[in-house]
């Protein structure tokens, strides 16, 4: 997988979905092993390059499979898989928000960074923003939402280290807290962001409480 990016269409498509089928019917069985093993890695990695466009059908059927499985590992096992995997695997199931059992992979993430304090501190701002644009596909599901939330006091705690955020990673953020207006620390953690892309920018100092005035009218 590490060297599918060398490949082009058609024929990245052509390896990426074989790849998806081998993944399935090989590895994906053997996920609580390798999980207790911790080698969680290497399956996040390959479910978040199977389940992008050029996977195909294949791809989907591969991610939904560790979906299914992640549902119900227990504890002890959620505790084994590397933070940023689980970052991972909550972007790549968020590109089948249909799927149900992509989302009840989902919401065994987002128990875990709820029940687990550290884990959210682990993780670097990439891997923050993705989790964030992860859950935001499951806006209404309890689970996701709690998630989120945490995720917000985590942006909030880590204060100034938001400067250092990219563009990008700031706007999946702001994307996962648009979905929770009526909560207070997400409205807070985008206010924090709008003060650093204002800062970025340039602008006068009151934008940020501009900002969240309007923010419960998205």
């Amino acid at each position: 997988m590490k060297h599918s990016k060398r490949l082009r269409m058609p024929d990245q498509a052509t390896f990426m979905q074989k790849a998806s089928v081998d993944f399935e019917r090989k590895f994906v069985p053997r996920l609580e092993e390798d999980i207790d093993a911790r080698q969680s890695w290497g399956y996040a990695t390959t479910c978040n390059a199977v389940s992008r466009y050029a996977g195909g059908q294949a791809g989907i059927e591969a991610c939904r499979a560790v979906a299914a499985r992640m549902s119900q590992l227990d504890l002890a096992l959620m505790k084994k898989i590397e933070p940023r995997a689980l970052s991972l695997f909550a972007s790549s199931f968020g590109r089948d928000p249909l799927s149900t059992k992509c989302r009840d992979g989902a919401m065994r993430i987002a128990r875990i960074c709820q029940d687990q304090m550290g884990v959210l501190g682990e993780l670097g701002s990439q891997n923050l923003s993705l989790l964030a644009n992860g859950f935001s596909k499951w806006p209404e599901a309890p689970d996701c939402r709690k998630a989120t939330a945490a995720i917000a006091d985590e942006v909030l705690r880590r204060g100034v280290q938001l400067t250092r955020f990219t563009a990008q990673e700031l706007s999946n953020l702001v994307n996962g807290f648009s979905k929770r207006p009526n909560d207070e620390g997400c409205c807070q953690a985008a206010a924090a962001i709008a003060n650093v892309i204002v800062g970025r920018s340039g602008g006068p100092p009151g934008s940020p409480p501009l900002f969240r005035r309007t923010w419960r009218t998205w």
